[in-house]
């Protein structure tokens, strides 16, 4: 089977989501749900972090309020989990494994220098040993999330 990564920040738009621009200071990337995930800590999602071209510090955050009208999770409830972010120099990837209780990730920039950052979620594990793509939150026929 084969899994398709869901991007944050760089890679193409997916899921009715617009690509984020990873070259850009202060970028917010898209929310992934990786909500119902396996819970054993052997199999927590992974945020994958690549830096290219320059240096760039990338913030990993978790949010687990309800999704808005825009199917974003309310912005004032974003939680750092990477202790102030990551600071990244040309060529380096982060492959950081997160619970999955809190169930919408996402990166954003807070510095950047001549760089590029792609962050994605590769694939999910559920209970069970089912493995899927990661989704970004999906939106209905109602317009609601």
């Amino acid at each position: 089977m084969r899994f398709v990564p869901c991007y944050s920040l760089g890679g193409p738009s997916g899921g009715g989501w617009n690509a984020v621009n990873g070259t850009t200071n202060t970028s917010t990337g898209n929310p992934i749900d990786v909500g119902g995930a396996d819970p054993t800590p052997a199999n927590w999602p992974v945020m994958e972090i690549i830096c290219t071209g320059g240096t760039a510090t990338v913030v990993l955050e978790v949010n687990g309020g309800v999704l808005d009208t825009t199917f974003n999770p309310p912005s004032g409830e974003w939680v750092d989990i990477s202790n102030g972010g990551f600071s990244m120099t040309s060529g380096q990837t982060i492959a950081k494994r997160f619970p999955p209780n809190i169930p919408i990730v996402r990166t954003r920039i807070t510095a950047l220098s001549g760089a590029t950052v792609v962050s994605y979620v590769p694939c999910i594990c559920y209970p069970g040993g089912r493995w899927a793509s990661a989704q970004h939150p999906q939106r209905n026929s109602s317009g609601v999330a």
